[in-house]
């Protein structure tokens, strides 16, 4: 298990800096215009299914499939599946492509006709992506219940070079156009279903059996049809975050959304190789009550992801302006959108730490079979956040809505929490364990605020570049001294924690 995760690890690093390279390439040749908005605005529908499809049906179904051990009803199972979301996602592809114009007014309010029309040609293309991304959630999820799961990941990485070699030959032959780069997106995706697709298929040397009926599973598509219309409405709030900076002036949506992809990208790099590989573990364990084998997992993993999280947001927030302005020469960036997207970065980073324990902590949801509790939650946290939106960039315009998000993520951890103590499982983590996590958050906030008032200080008499380098040495190195100080009597957890 530990040799396949330190794998799993490997190669989901790899992933996810091939899918930062591919937003870094895209933000280096488009900047923060109207057009880039306009790519956001286009992209936003295909985005919005695959967080539906890979909550509601990847997410759900795996533990479902679990369950039964015999191979040839696992495939049989995931045929079904198949071919159930793929003539529903046809409908929907055909119903978007109709009305793309309409749904573009509806999605961008604030654009001028011009801008529409762009994002009305760029969405008649980006909805291709719905039914792709589709049967690749699906078929990854079969790999993944058979504890294949580096197959999944290493499709992908090929999908993303892929992209990537196509970004970079089109800015090569002429100015690079979001159509170029949408079309490198829809190509990469396409090779990764093959891949995959063809990988699954041959592994089938039986017949498919789709009248063969599973037990259970007419509930699970019942109990999974609910879920998918809750989290229709929860995770709209892109779309709604979207509709409302769209009224914004220029380059706001791009804030908000580079923002939101580098938070994203920190969530998914840190906890979803552990998530991944021990979820499929989890789900026995819960099968056989084995409760403080799970309590124990949770603790660590709060723990671990805490730790991780408090010295990356304390890092990034000394030096991400420093580092956007390193790149700005190869950039269409502006000294004034390097400020402006360097302080959106800076606020919605903070929120990184909550979405990382939220989303450890929320799979429990799905385990126990409590999913339509945690959509339900949810449901209650977009209706917070829209009003909250709406107040907050009254006072404060765009950076209103990335206070928003912030907010929304911690009220999202609160509420987990609570929830899954309450309705779930007790929650009864060690005292002295939550001695020491809050002991960490402590010394955390004390190094931090300490070292970012001496980097004010020591702007005014060193270089940029060397404060911000400066700055950073003397944030990790009090840190670190302080955690080891206060952690002399119970050195085994951090020990633990960086084995891990």
């Amino acid at each position: 298990m530990k040799k396949k995760l330190s794998i799993l690890t490997v190669l989901n690093v790899i992933l996810m800096l091939s899918n930062f390279i591919i937003q870094l390439l895209s933000a280096l040749f488009l900047g923060a215009d109207w057009e880039r908005d306009a790519l956001f605005i286009s992209m936003s529908i295909p985005s919005f299914f695959n967080i539906v499809l890979t909550a509601s049906i990847g997410v759900v179904m795996t533990p479902f499939a679990i369950l039964h051990e015999d191979s040839e009803t696992k495939l049989i199972f995931y045929n079904k599946l198949l071919l159930i979301v793929t003539i529903y996602v046809s409908i929907i592809v055909l119903i978007l492509y109709i009305g793309s114009f309409e749904f573009t007014k509806i999605l961008a309010p604030g654009f001028s006709r011009e801008k529409v029309l762009m994002t009305n040609e760029l969405m008649t293309f980006s909805i291709l992506i719905i039914p792709i991304q589709s049967a690749t959630l699906i078929i990854s999820s079969y790999w993944i219940t058979i504890q294949k799961v580096l197959i999944p990941t290493l499709t992908t990485i090929f999908g993303n070079i892929l992209t990537m070699s196509l970004i970079l030959w089109f800015k090569d032959k002429s100015d690079l156009t979001p159509k170029y780069i949408l079309f490198s997106f829809i190509s990469g995706y396409m090779l990764t279903l093959f891949l995959i697709g063809i990988y699954y298929f041959s592994q089938n040397n039986f017949i498919p059996k789709f009248k063969q009926n599973i037990i259970g599973l007419n509930s699970l598509l019942k109990s999974s049809f609910i879920l998918i219309l809750l989290i229709l409405l929860n995770r709209s709030s892109i779309i709604i975050e979207n509709r409302i900076a769209s009224n914004l002036e220029s380059g706001t949506i791009s804030y908000l959304r580079y923002s939101a992809y580098f938070t994203s990208f920190l969530v998914s790099a840190t906890t979803i190789p552990v998530i991944t590989v021990y979820y499929s573990e989890l789900c026995l364990l819960w099968k056989n009550n084995e409760i403080k084998r799970i309590i124990s997992f949770l603790e660590r993993g709060i723990f671990i992801l805490s730790l991780v999280s408090l010295l990356i947001i304390g890092s990034f927030i000394l030096t991400v302006k420093e580092l956007l302005l390193f790149v700005k020469d190869w950039t269409k960036f502006s000294l004034t959108q390097i400020d402006l997207l360097s302080f959106y970065l800076k606020i919605s980073v903070i929120s990184y730490l909550f979405l990382s324990l939220s989303g450890f902590l929320g799979r429990l949801f799905y385990i126990s079979n409590n999913f339509l509790k945690g959509a339900i939650l949810d449901l209650g946290l977009l209706f917070t956040y829209i009003i909250i939106s709406y107040i907050f960039v009254f006072y404060w315009k765009g950076f209103g809505l990335a206070v928003a998000s912030v907010l929304q993520a911690t009220l999202a951890f609160i509420g987990v929490y609570w929830t899954l103590t309450k309705k779930v499982l007790y929650l009864d983590f060690d005292k002295k364990n939550r001695i020491i996590f809050f002991n960490m958050l402590f010394i955390w906030c004390f190094s931090f605020l300490i070292i970012l008032v001496l980097k004010e200080q020591f702007a005014e008499i060193l270089n940029t570049y060397l404060n911000a380098i400066l700055s950073l040495i003397l944030y990790l190195t009090l840190f670190g001294t302080l955690l080891f100080y206060s952690f002399k009597k119970n050195k085994s957890i951090l020990f633990s924690v960086f084995r891990s």
